[in-house]
Order: C-alpha cells, then structure tokens, then sequence
C-alpha cells in the first residue's frame, strides 16, 4: 500500500471517528452516562475509595494545577529511582545493573512529558520491571494527565460561572478506566 493510500485511510478514520469519540469523551469527563459506565463504574469508584478521592469536590485552576505538578514530580522521582536500582528490584533476570544517571534522568523526563525520546537500548539496559512497571505506566499517566488538562479548559471554556473546573484526580481516573485502557 502507497503512503498516499494510508494517508487517505488515516484520514477517513479520523472523519469517521471524530464525532462519536467526540462525543464519548465528552460524556466520560461531563460524569454522564455512556456505553462502559456500568462496566467500568465499579472500577473507578474503587480507585477513588482506595484513594482517598472526593469524587463530588471541585478544584480552582490552582488546586488542579498543583495536584498535576504533584503527580508527575512524584512519577518522575519514582521513575528515576527505579531506573537507577533496577538491579534491586524484581523481574530482572538478566541481571542489568542501574543506569547512569543522566541516561535515568533522561528516560524520566521524557516519558513523563511525553515525548518518549529513546536515548537507550531498552533489549540491553532495561529490565522488564523497568520496562512495565517505570516505562509503560509513565506513558499511560502522561496520556491520561494531558487528556485531564485539556478535559479542564474545555469545562473552565464553557463555563459561564466558573466555581471551579473539575477535580484533577477524577479526570485522571476517568481517563484512565473508561478511555485510555479499553482502547489500549
């Protein structure tokens, strides 16, 4: 198949899809009901009792900015640390020793953004715990955490008066249950 074909495709998935996920996702971060609600809805307020998460509080913008700071300083902190002692931890049969730690500081802060910019071999220098647990959950945190932000300022947007613009932590979860982990 030509570029030019897979292009064309790409492009009427998109014009296919935009509308009904549009809308999906609008019902998932609104709290309304929508197709996985009673599938996953037991999931979601279980995270939340676990959590400690007032799901009915709203948040000002500096609440919920602060609790975005917070979660990904502590899930770059964390990140890093693994990545530096994978050889203390499980899952690590080749017996890979920790990273520099620039190389560490590098990986953290790439996933954590996003940009999951590889400056490394993961075959040859990560562990699989490394690998699933460091690597693979900063990427669903950092699709989940820009998905919250933008879910915000579209309700901070819309909103004539604005007594605060969601609760950051269920945006996070709602992401998370009900949009990033089915479709993954």
């Amino acid at each position: 198949m030509s570029d030019y074909a897979t292009l064309l495709i790409a492009i009427a998935l998109v014009v296919v899809w935009i509308k009904p996920l549009g809308r999906y996702m609008a019902a998932v971060y609104l709290g309304r009901p929508h197709p996985l609600f009673r599938i996953f809805q037991r999931v979601e307020l279980a995270i939340y009792l676990l959590c400690g998460v007032h799901s009915e509080k709203q948040m000002g913008w500096k609440s919920y900015g602060f609790c975005v700071l917070a979660l990904g300083a502590f899930s770059f902190v964390l990140t890093l640390l693994m990545l530096l002692g994978q050889a203390y931890l499980p899952l690590n049969p080749q017996g890979f020793e920790g990273l520099p730690f620039h190389t560490a500081f590098n990986i953290a802060a790439s996933f954590l953004t996003g940009t999951n910019w590889q400056s490394y071999h993961p075959e040859t220098q990560l562990s699989y715990f490394s690998q699933t647990v460091g690597i693979t959950v900063q990427q669903f945190l950092a699709t989940a955490t820009g998905m919250a932000i933008a879910a915000s300022l579209c309700r901070a947007m819309a909103s004539k008066q604005l007594h605060g613009i969601g609760n950051f932590w269920v945006d996070l979860v709602r992401g998370l249950v009900y949009i990033i982990l089915p479709f993954a």
